[in-house]
């Protein structure tokens, strides 16, 4: 029999983990295990006797089992104060890592529970309740001793590394790749050009409150989930996400910006209760915005070979430049 060939994304049978994983828990009767979603990790939905929760299989190379660790001291220290949010499950070990010795090598795994509640619509009223949340995110971690070992979420991550996994993939395009790194050397300028980082500014980010890692229950309670993106950056970071997620959704112009704009200003004043803003990191917000769509492009594309490649087609870069371009020329980034 030949030698099996390698493999670069695995997909773990839910038996395996049935058998071998869940029972390390204690979780009651496990009802049913089944693959929920292939994201920048693997999840799976557990229905248990004891509720719902989601088991979280990491894709190999792709955080390592400290920066895991790190992921849920951060986690914990927001529980620990007080704060919605959804937390890792402890084995009867006392350990929360599982590691599983997949086709294509190590991959680590952990039980978080669930968040209780449904997606907010994110009318004003949600995204109002969102910024407050974040603000007392950032506020409990900078009581947080020592920082965990997490990334920064700096120029090089989200600059310089996308644009280098983005040229491999659209090298062809040479004049569409002259404009984005024209783009990216602006960002990446404008980015080491604020103060230095130093709390309250700069410190612990959950990295993507793009509002899908959030929901609300029936009394209008928040609880916030996946925190896998999270490093030490700009607040400003954070808040832009919001913004880029709604504009996104909405549009760069007419109506759909005035959409946006108003769910933009309803989270600053639900932050701004909790913690001001200063004009700079105001003015920082736009820029980030950008660099969060670049760091979106180099995701996809970095990705590609475990979701394919169909998704970073030309189409799929001519539709990102068409959202930079817009917000560039609406912010003047460009000069």
């Amino acid at each position: 029999m030949p030698d099996p060939a390698p493999v670069v994304a695995s997909v773990v049978s839910p038996t395996h983990l049935l058998e071998k994983v869940l029972p390390r828990y204690d979780l009651g009767q496990v009802e049913r295990c089944r693959f929920f979603q292939r994201g920048l990790n693997d999840t799976y939905e557990l229905t248990t006797s004891q509720g719902r929760f989601f088991l979280r299989i990491y894709r190999k190379g792709w955080r390592s089992r400290r920066e895991i660790e790190a992921e849920l001291a951060m986690i914990d220290h927001l529980r620990d104060d007080g704060l919605p949010v959804s937390h890792a499950l402890t084995r009867r070990d006392g350990r929360r890592i599982s590691r599983i010795a997949a086709p294509e090598g190590t991959r680590w795994a952990v039980v978080f529970a669930s968040a209780p509640g449904r997606p907010p619509t994110m009318d004003l009223a949600h995204s109002t309740s969102y910024g407050e949340l974040v603000a007392r995110l950032h506020e409990s971690w900078d009581r947080m001793r020592p920082g965990p070992a997490r990334f920064h979420i700096d120029a090089t991550h989200l600059i310089d590394d996308s644009l280098a996994a983005i040229r491999r993939q659209f090298g062809h395009r040479r004049s569409e790749m002259e404009g984005l790194h024209e783009l990216g050397a602006g960002l990446r300028e404008a980015i080491t050009r604020l103060e230095p980082g130093s709390a309250p500014g700069y410190g612990a980010c959950h990295g993507d409150h793009h509002g899908g890692n959030v929901h609300v229950d029936d009394d209008g309670r928040l609880t916030l989930f996946d925190f896998d993106c999270g490093g030490f950056g700009w607040r400003s970071y954070d808040i832009a996400v919001f913004l880029w997620s709604r504009t996104l959704k909405h549009g760069v112009k007419g109506q759909g910006r005035a959409k946006a704009t108003r769910r933009y200003n309803a989270f600053l004043r639900g932050y701004e209760s909790v913690r001001a803003l200063t004009a700079g990191e105001k003015k920082s917000v736009p820029i980030f915005v950008a660099a969060r769509h670049i760091w979106l492009m180099g995701m996809h594309v970095g990705g590609a070979d475990r979701w394919g490649h169909h998704f970073v087609q030309d189409a799929y870069l001519d539709r990102c430049l068409a959202f930079l371009g817009a917000w560039a020329r609406r912010e003047k980034l460009l000069g």
